[in-house]
């Protein structure tokens, strides 16, 4: 009896442990969040630049189209639409239908092809 007793004392610490610990889903999403973030700021800095730098107008033009058709791509990361400001790009908030995982990997081919365009800019600039 005695040794049921210490394990039903162990039930509320497990369950305030579990309850207290992020689900997988969390964390992935939260990373999804961290990397959707970087990727607007990599085009904020990308569009400024642009303004700033001798870029011939015919590529800067070309890079602008770029980055706004990747703006058009965007996915809003669910918990994090309020972590940002539309000035500059405008995308969809209505939810997707795909796991944590899979946010995480849009996100991540997202960034990778903000990315891509970052070099072509550097690839123009001294």
């Amino acid at each position: 009896m005695q040794r049921y007793s210490k394990l039903l004392g162990l039930v509320p610490v497990l369950l305030a442990w579990a309850c207290a610990a992020p689900s997988q889903d969390e964390k992935l999403l939260k990373e999804a969040a961290d990397v959707h973030n970087t990727a607007l700021q990599i085009a904020e800095d990308l569009e400024s630049r642009l303004k700033q730098e001798a870029i011939p107008a015919d590529s800067a033009f070309v890079i602008l189209a770029a980055i706004e058709e990747w703006e058009q791509d965007l996915i809003e990361v669910p918990g994090n639409e309020h972590h940002h400001d539309h000035e500059g790009h405008n995308h969809s908030h209505e939810p997707v239908n795909v796991t944590a995982a899979e946010m995480l990997e849009l996100q991540l081919e997202l960034k990778q092809r903000i990315e891509q365009i970052k070099k072509r800019v550097d690839a123009l600039t001294p």
